[in-house]
């Protein structure tokens, strides 16, 4: 269970901090339950109600510092995403972006932005399907490591080449 002032991450809000575990009864619901009140970090106007007892999956506790640390160190080794089936691109990005997996968050951005760079040097433009992706992709991953880090959002990928020599978006 988490507790209030816990850095989470909730799916498409990205991270958010737990401001408090309240009992309610949602619109539907014949009984009360407890729900998390999330504010996300970068939109704190919003407010997400998530249920303490949500399936597995869904939450998942932020990463520490050192974690962050550590998954950077790791980026040159994580792999880039195969995709075999171009037809099936927009699915597997989805399926990357919404797994709630830092890792495979990092191979989503790594791909994408690989994949434009080369659509560049041949003289095409990146694709709106990439950049949607890589925009979304970048954006999670940019805000997770910027609150473990204690660094200003907009800092993180310069932060990632200073330490890793290798740019991933």
């Amino acid at each position: 269970m988490f507790q209030k002032g816990d850095h989470v991450i909730c799916g498409a809000s990205g991270i958010c901090s737990v401001e408090s575990i309240t009992v309610m009864r949602m619109p539907g619901s014949k009984e009360n339950c407890e729900y998390y009140l999330l504010k996300p970090v970068f939109s704190p106007q919003s407010t997400v109600y998530i249920p303490v007892n949500c399936p597995e999956g869904r939450l998942r506790k932020a990463l520490t510092k050192d974690e962050a640390l550590k998954l950077i160190d790791e980026i040159p080794s994580l792999p880039e995403i195969t995709i075999p089936d171009e037809k099936k691109l927009e699915y597997v990005y989805k399926d990357y972006l919404l797994s709630n997996n830092i890792s495979r968050l990092v191979m989503l951005v790594k791909t994408i932005y690989r994949r434009r760079e080369k659509r560049i040097k041949k003289g095409n433009k990146s694709t709106a399907l990439d950049n949607r992706y890589f925009k979304q992709a970048e954006d999670f991953l940019n805000g997770e490591l910027a609150v473990a880090l204690s660094i200003p959002k907009d800092e993180v990928n310069d932060y990632i080449f200073k330490n890793v020599g290798e740019a991933i978006g």
